[in-house]
């Protein structure tokens, strides 16, 4: 943030130190960051564009926040807020005994992110975000149920909502961290607001109604329906983050949502020059149609690439394949014939290791109608622009109907090179002007700037 509103020297000083802190009290030498981004430097963002970034670049994303801060804010409000009632009411405890029974509930909060938390970066945040808030919701339906039926007392009453509260506060821990992680980074401060306001207004509000209203009642089967409400919105939004959650651990930020800074950077250059993988190689527009003018995808295309199988393993996949080929894209196959998706080594190489064993490459792999498909007959320069707006860089090419060879950024760059005569140029020396870079953090981390490579 503070590099892009133009204190790239206090962002270097304040970042450089905390880098001396973290090295200091570990011992350890810290990996140096292994690209740049380009990123246009501005004043101020305004809330016009923040909002449209959220409900139009990423609506399905929103709809994701949405679901995760509306169900937690209704369970927590309409909980926390009647829980007194509750117990005064259907379990007769005295007004003046109720404060303790909050005990419970603050450890169970406390204990759910501490002995949880951990699996959300090791795990994965879409398993344990829909775990959570399924577990949560199934529990709380079963809590309604033995309330009903008049099966608990106040104190296991209470140590029902102290283990539900357990998994459901890992998992609301998370959603707050969903929302200002999968969002540009100029937006993520203000997502965390507009998710909570609206989170609230949708849920936190009416919740504590909702079970106020049913407690005045004194009836239980009229309080079971607001734990059957609070349950389905729990349960609903667990499926949510199960179908459209973005995994996000162990991942750069940058990688999750580019800055939009970084777009308009992009987006500037986009006519002039065509930038290749994460060492920014530049490929000048001009140049490269005037040296490419002619040729075809087919004269630069890989024939029959080294494929693998869809159902093999991970960790078979790094051992058997990429150890002895050394290619960094494979054409997946299924049933040993049909192309069915593209798999690159850095698909893999983002899942915590452990994983490798337990997941195969078509949980991995970009399916084919997301990717890039080119005719081996098309031009290799209108190729190149479709390459460069992929982000993989790679396509699958259909030759004569068969999707049996492949084409990669890094292919068209050498043919570049031998036509032209030319290397392709790199980046380099200070920053000045309105562009200058800005190195990638893991997602939870600041981001600070650093020299252009």
């Amino acid at each position: 943030w503070m590099f892009i509103h133009g204190y790239d020297r206090e962002a270097e000083a304040l970042v450089a130190d905390i880098e001396r802190q973290v090295s200091k009290s570990t011992g350890q030498t810290l990996i140096e960051p292994d690209r740049t981004i380009r990123i246009k430097q501005r004043s101020s963002i305004g809330l016009g564009t923040i909002a449209k970034t959220v409900l139009t670049l990423y609506p399905r994303r929103t709809v994701l926040g949405l679901s995760l801060l509306t169900g937690q804010a209704f369970l927590y409000n309409a909980i926390f807020f009647t829980y007194a009632l509750v117990l005064t009411k259907f379990y007769h405890v005295g007004a003046g005994s109720v404060g303790w029974y909050i005990l419970p509930f603050a450890a169970g909060n406390f204990a759910g992110p501490l002995l949880l938390g951990r699996w959300f970066d090791t795990f994965g945040r879409k398993p344990m975000i829909a775990g959570t808030y399924i577990i949560s919701g199934v529990l709380l339906l079963g809590t309604g149920i033995l309330f009903q039926q008049g099966q608990l007392n106040a104190f296991t009453q209470t140590f029902a909502w102290c283990v539900i509260f357990f998994f459901a506060s890992a998992g609301a821990s998370a959603a707050y961290l969903t929302v200002s992680e999968v969002f540009p980074m100029e937006t993520r401060a203000m997502a965390i607001a507009f998710f909570y306001a609206f989170g609230t207004a949708l849920g936190g509000i009416s919740g504590p109604a909702i079970f106020g209203g049913l407690i005045q009642s004194g009836k239980p089967s009229a309080l079971f329906v607001g734990f059957a409400l609070g349950a389905v919105l729990m349960i609903g939004a667990g499926l949510v983050e199960l179908f459209l959650g973005v995994e996000c651990a162990g991942r750069e930020l940058e990688d999750i949502a580019a800055p939009l800074s970084a777009r308009d950077a992009d987006r500037g250059e986009e006519a002039d020059m065509f930038t290749l993988g994460r060492d920014r190689r530049v490929m000048h527009a001009s140049r490269a149609h005037a040296a490419l003018a002619g040729r075809r995808v087919a004269d630069v295309m890989v024939r029959d690439p080294v494929t693998v199988s869809d159902d093999l393993p991970l960790d078979r996949f790094i051992e058997d394949v990429f150890l002895t080929h050394r290619h960094t894209a494979y054409p997946v196959l299924a049933g040993g014939e049909e192309v069915v998706g593209l798999l690159t080594v850095r698909d893999v190489l983002e899942l915590p290791r452990e994983e490798w064993r337990r997941l195969t490459v078509r949980d991995r792999m970009l399916p084919t109608d997301r990717s890039l498909v080119v005719d081996a007959d098309e031009p290799l320069d209108e190729a190149l622009r479709e390459l460069a707006r992929t982000e993989v860089h790679r396509a699958l090419v259909s030759d004569h109907g068969h999707l049996h060879s492949l084409l990669s950024m890094t292919d068209v760059a050498r043919t570049f090179e031998v036509l032209a005569g030319e290397d392709i140029g790199y980046i380099g020396g200070t920053p000045h002007g309105r562009f200058t870079a800005a190195r990638p953090s893991p997602a939870g981390a600041a981001t600070g700037n650093g020299s252009e490579s």
